[in-house]
């Protein structure tokens, strides 16, 4: 199974063999969903706080006599029906993560790189050497490659390697284009940008990373 290799103009300089157990997997939504699912829950600050009934200030002094205004009974200010009132059953800080086999993740992050590989959405590059740093030209070695405007995660073998801090200076302003490492590589970024643009060194690099995963967990 091979892909074919391109410069940044877009013309083909050659071919890479791809592994098909990587490249060419079954789909599985399921699985995908339940990884896009379990990445969203770890990135969740789960900040949230409210205060209830016993927490908020005041609610001393009951508001008014029992009987005799006309009012509706009220015996504090605290009370979940008032405004500035306790919250009933309101969140509280919590941690969102849930336990998810890496042997499934592995599979799901598989079955994303199929997916793109199968709609003609992984293209691969030689070297991504942007040396002037300028978006302008990222942007336009984009539309040579046939991506334009569409939304792209770009896989590079070291995103903090000295000879990529150029190319990164200049995609870093871009909202549609997502910079990963090899360590990065996620199910997420792939499925949230339509076409997956790789260095030659980049996927190879993530090659020999699922397939040291899959010889560990057999």
């Amino acid at each position: 199974m091979e892909t074919k290799i391109v410069n940044t103009q877009g013309k083909k300089v050659g071919d890479l063999k791809l592994d098909p157990a990587i490249f060419d997997a079954p789909e599985l939504p399921f699985l995908i969903h339940d990884t896009v699912r379990w990445q969203r829950a770890r990135a969740r600050a789960g900040t949230h706080s409210s205060l209830r009934k016993a927490e908020v200030s005041g609610g001393g002094k009951k508001p008014w006599r029992q009987k005799g205004t006309g009012r509706a009974r009220a015996g504090s200010n605290t009370s979940p029906l008032w405004v500035g009132g306790g919250v009933i059953f309101g969140p509280k800080p919590r941690d969102y993560d849930f336990r998810f086999n890496k042997r499934e993740r592995r599979k799901a992050l598989t079955s994303a790189l199929s997916f793109k590989n199968r709609n003609g959405e992984l293209i691969v590059v030689d070297k991504l050497d942007v040396t002037s740093g300028k978006t302008k030209d990222f942007v336009a070695m984009l539309e040579q490659l046939g991506i334009g405007k569409n939304s792209v995660t770009v896989l590079m073998d070291n995103v903090k390697a000295e000879g990529d801090k150029q190319t990164v200076l200049a995609a870093r302003n871009l909202p549609r284009v997502r910079l990963l490492g090899v360590a990065g590589t996620n199910v997420y970024d792939l499925l949230k940008h339509k076409f997956l643009l790789c260095t030659e060194a980049g996927l190879k690099a993530l090659s020999e990373r699922l397939s040291e995963s899959k010889q560990v967990n057999k």
